[in-house]
């Protein structure tokens, strides 16, 4: 998962750079207009800074999900196993129970 935020991050950087790459084309291309451009680069900032702070949330959102799941699955687990040894220990009494037992009389034959 570390791989995954890290490759997410520099896909957010590549998309940025691109983004500022543009933003200072559309500057030179227009210099009457180096304010506005100023503040059309802020607000590209500003969205991929919001952009980076979504994308950690969610990793981290991921990752607590996937550790409350492994609890989870655990407890699953533990319980089944639970299950299956009261359960097998209530066959083997039932079987004892049923089975004939041997009286002294049998064991001499």
């Amino acid at each position: 998962a570390g791989a995954g935020r890290a490759l997410g991050r520099e896909g957010t950087g590549l998309a940025g750079s691109l983004a500022h790459a543009t933003t200072d084309t559309m500057a030179m291309l227009t210099p009457g207009n180096a304010a506005s451009m100023r503040g059309v680069r802020e607000a590209v900032d500003d969205g991929f800074d919001a952009a980076e702070r979504m994308h950690d949330q969610t990793w981290d959102a991921i990752h607590e999900a996937a550790g409350e799941n492994a609890e989870a699955f655990e407890a699953f687990v533990d319980g089944y196993l639970e299950t299956v040894d009261r359960s097998y220990d209530e066959l083997l009494a039932a079987y004892d129970e049923a089975r004939p037992h041997e009286s002294a009389g049998d064991a001499d034959g």
